[in-house]
C-alpha cells in the first residue's frame, strides 16, 4: 500500500476519538458557532481538509517524505475531520428535524411528520450507504489509491463550495 498497512486504522481511530470528543463538547461550542448553517459549513470544511490530508500524503509533493511524516499529515487531518464531524452531526439533526417538520406541513400528511422523516431518512441512507459501498469497492480493486484520494478530495471540495452557495439556514418551523 502507498501509505503502509496500518495507516487506515490509525486514521480511523484518530477520526473517531476526535469525533466523540467534539460531540461531547457540542453544548459548549455550538452557541459560539452560532447558526446551524455556519456549523455545517465549518464541518464540511474540516472534512474536506481531512480528505485533503490523504491526497497530500500520496502526492508527488510528499514522495520524498518519510512514511512517519506522511502518517503525521494524515493523522493530523483525521483529527481535524473528527473535530469537524461534531458540528456536522449536531447541526444536521436540527436541520433534518426542521426540514422534516416543514415537509410534513407542506404535504399535510397528518401523521405528525413520521412520513416526512422516513422519506428524508431513506434518501440519506441510500445516498450515504451507496456512496460508501461504491467507493470502498473501488478502493479494493485498485492498487494505486492516489486517484481515489484525489476523487474524495474533489468531491468534498465541490460539496463545500455548493453548500456555501446554496445551503440556506435551517427552515423555521411552521
Amino acid at each position: 500500500p502507498t501509505l503502509g498497512e496500518h495507516l487506515g486504522g490509525g486514521a480511523a481511530s484518530a477520526l473517531y476519538i476526535c469525533w466523540v470528543i467534539s460531540c461531547l463538547l457540542a453544548p459548549y461550542y455550538m452557541p459560539i458557532v452560532g447558526t446551524t448553517r455556519r456549523a455545517l459549513l465549518c464541518g464540511l470544511c474540516g472534512n474536506a481538509l481531512y480528505l485533503t490530508s490523504f491526497t497530500i500524503a500520496v502526492s508527488d509533493l510528499c514522495k520524498s517524505w518519510t512514511l512517519a511524516a506522511r502518517y503525521a499529515v494524515v493523522i493530523g487531518g483525521a483529527c481535524v475531520g473528527g473535530l469537524a464531524n461534531g458540528p456536522v452531526f449536531v447541526s444536521q439533526a436540527v436541520y433534518f428535524a426542521n426540514s422534516a417538520t416543514c415537509l410534513a406541513a407542506a404535504r399535510a400528511d397528518g401523521d405528525g411528520g413520521a412520513g416526512a422523516r422516513a422519506l428524508l431518512s431513506a434518501i440519506f441512507a441510500c445516498v450515504f450507504t451507496g456512496e460508501e459501498v461504491l467507493l470502498k469497492l473501488l478502493a479494493g480493486v485498485t492498487d494505486d489509491t492516489t486517484p481515489i484520494f484525489f476523487a474524495y478530495t474533489t468531491v468534498a471540495g465541490i460539496c463545500f463550495l455548493v453548500a456555501i452557495c446554496l445551503l440556506p439556514e435551517a427552515p423555521t418551523l411552521p
